[in-house]
């Protein structure tokens, strides 16, 4: 199932779950009839509609498609008569680090009788980390911690 889906339904239904959750004047086992329009698949569907939407620009952390899908959550929460949970929020801070990979990264080994292997960025490898600087050398030995696995989506 593409990875987009995935986020998509998981968004939705973190709407349609907390849109029902809101803060009612009744019982809380008691459903109050005027929240039903909440629970409607047409509602439901253009919530999807909405969060998939090309200007939100895929919602990637830190981006202005981001800031309009937060916008746009929060509305309905507010509307939903939600109360913030986080300080007065309804969003809660996480502190992120953006890393990109520029030019051609090159990794390559040398063994101890002098033949060196190289490997090709993407294709053999791919190394990320957390690290904000430029470069990162590295010397000492390799350690197997598992292999690659393809999965088909």
């Amino acid at each position: 199932m593409p990875r987009h889906f995935i986020n998509l339904a998981l968004s939705a239904s973190l709407i349609v779950t907390l849109t029902f959750c809101a803060k009612q004047e009744t019982a809380p086992m008691t459903l109050d009839e005027s929240h039903l329009e909440l629970l409607d698949s047409v509602t439901g569907r253009n919530h999807l509609i909405i969060l998939s939407h090309d200007s939100l620009e895929g919602r990637a952390p830190g981006t202005r498609g981001e800031d309009r899908a937060i916008n746009y959550i929060t509305g309905v929460f507010e509307k939903a008569g939600l109360e913030p949970g986080f300080n007065g929020s309804y969003t809660q801070d996480v502190p992120l680090i953006a890393t990109r990979v520029v030019g051609d990264p090159e990794l390559r080994f040398t063994s101890s009788d002098g033949k060196t292997t190289e490997l090709t960025f993407v294709d053999d490898y791919r190394i990320f980390t957390d690290v904000e600087q430029a470069s990162i050398e590295l010397e000492g030995g390799i350690v197997f911690a598992g292999h690659g696995i393809t999965a088909q989506v």
